[in-house]
């Protein structure tokens, strides 16, 4: 990838969400829980000026 915001979009919040998996036990583990914490994550994400991909975070 030729710049920092093309490598930005291609690994938020996937690095993220890989986060969530090795930091959480298997057991504890909330697709809907981590889905509300990235809706938090993704406003830091905005607030640094972040590249990412937003259409992720839309609702099903």
């Amino acid at each position: 990838m030729k710049t920092e915001k093309q490598v930005e979009y291609m690994t938020l919040p996937g690095m993220t969400a890989l986060s969530e998996v090795f930091w959480s036990p298997q057991k504890t583990r909330n697709w809907s829980d981590f889905k509300n914490r990235l809706k938090d994550m993704s406003k830091r994400y905005d607030v640094m000026g972040i590249n990412y991909p937003k259409h992720v975070l839309v609702e099903d």
